[in-house]
């Protein structure tokens, strides 16, 4: 692994495929420190924005920052990504960083919106908090749950993918301090419905 890429691309590849068939995969501790830093010295000078509280059934209390795809920053991940998924030229990235603050940031369980294609890459940058998996169509029954640090990724499938696509989710409440996190998404020129 080399510091430009910041993550092992076989390890990525592999956790892909998995994500792609089971929907999900979860890669702890494989983003380089040296990028959880340099991403978080980035994010200190962000111009933070709250989401909708209220977004259809999902509560979520985040604010977040949308990054230029032309900061070095935001090229280093898209590009790495983009090769590792073979993401089509003709599809568009999306990458920003999120805040959870200490007091009250989650998500309750929600599926990502189908404009968001093949894989959405989550990467956690400070803070800990549960991220939890749930049963297919379920907001009650968990299948799994991990305790999300600095440097762990988890991979979720997206609309037009194979095998059980856009899990159900949910990012609890983080413990001490602020919890930042760095999200990755591609759309096609052609937006689908949001259901």
């Amino acid at each position: 692994m080399t510091l430009e890429q910041g993550i092992d691309r076989n390890w990525l590849r592999e956790a892909a495929k998995v994500a792609l068939t089971k929907g999900y995969a979860y890669l702890p501790g494989a983003l380089h420190p040296s990028h959880v830093v340099a991403h978080l010295e980035r994010a200190s000078s962000a111009a933070w924005r709250p989401l909708v509280a209220a977004d259809g059934p999902v509560t979520q209390c985040v604010e977040e920052h949308a990054l230029l795809l032309s900061e070095p920053a935001a090229r280093t991940v898209v590009d790495l990504f983009s090769s590792v998924f073979d993401i089509p030229d003709s599809w568009s990235p999306e990458l920003t960083y999120l805040r959870y603050p200490r007091s009250h940031g989650y998500i309750s369980p929600h599926k990502d919106h189908r404009r968001y294609l093949r894989i959405v890459s989550c990467l956690s940058l400070a803070g800990t908090t549960s991220f939890s998996i749930y049963h297919k169509n379920s907001r009650t029954q968990v299948a799994e749950t991990w305790t999300v640090a600095p440097g762990d990724v988890v991979l979720l499938a997206g609309a037009a993918s194979t095998g059980d696509p856009r899990p159900m989710h949910a990012v609890g409440g983080p413990g001490n301090s602020d919890r930042i996190s760095l999200t990755l998404r591609f759309l096609n020129g052609a937006q689908p419905s949001e259901t």
